[in-house]
This record gives structure tokens, sequence and C-alpha cells, in this order.
């Protein structure tokens, strides 16, 4: 006759600190050596004088560094306030939605159901 074989059953649960794999330290020290370079390359970059800005950030003057500038900049100048005036004398319609025809309104709803059309696709 064969004798019987252990079952996993008939042995003791092994403790539960047996079946850990790792060590509370062996996670822990990555990650504060992780944070004191963090640490140090802030505090390095903290001590870094700023660079002085070579042009002042605001300027009265349009750029003239390409020559689409230059052109840009000539044909403003040639601009005077009649250019400028649009020629719109007529005060807009300021008529409330429910004065105006059900047409006019269920065109208007039925637009509002619609999706935005894509430009460009």
């Amino acid at each position: 006759m064969k004798p019987a074989l252990k079952t996993r059953r008939s042995q003791a649960p092994a403790p539960r600190s047996s079946r850990i794999k790792f060590s509370i330290s062996s996670v822990l020290t990555p990650l504060i050596l992780a944070g004191g370079m963090y640490l140090a390359a802030v505090c390095a970059l903290a001590d870094t004088p700023a660079a002085a800005p070579s042009q002042p950030s605001v300027s009265n003057t349009l750029p003239q560094d390409h020559e689409c500038q230059t052109q840009l900049r000539a044909f403003m100048a040639t601009l005077t306030e009649k250019d400028f005036t649009h020629g719109v004398t007529n005060r807009l319609d300021e008529r409330a939605p429910g004065d105006q025809d059900p047409d006019t309104l269920y065109r208007t709803h039925l637009y509002t159901l619609m999706r935005q059309p894509l430009v460009g696709t």
C-alpha cells in the first residue's frame, strides 16, 4: 500500500510575516532617496539668479524685425479716422422674441437643436 500523501490542508498555515517577500525599509529607502534628490534639485535651482530681461516687456512701438512687420507698420501709418467708420447708422432691432411671428420662432428653435457646422472638415 502506498503511504498517504500530505495535503496542504493538513499543514498549518504559514505565519503572515513569512509570506511578505519584501521589508518596509526596502520600499521606503528609494522613496526617501528620491525625495532628497528632489529637494536638492529645488534648492539648487532656487539659488541661481534669474537672468535679467534684455528687452523691456512693454513696447510703445510695433516690432520691425521682419519685412512683413515693416510693411504692416507703413500701411497702418497711412490709415485715417475715416478708414475706421463702419457706416451703420440704424439701431439694431430690439424686439422681444415674443413679438416675432411663429414661423421665425419655430425656425430659430430648430436651429438651436442642430449641431454647429464643423468648418474646414
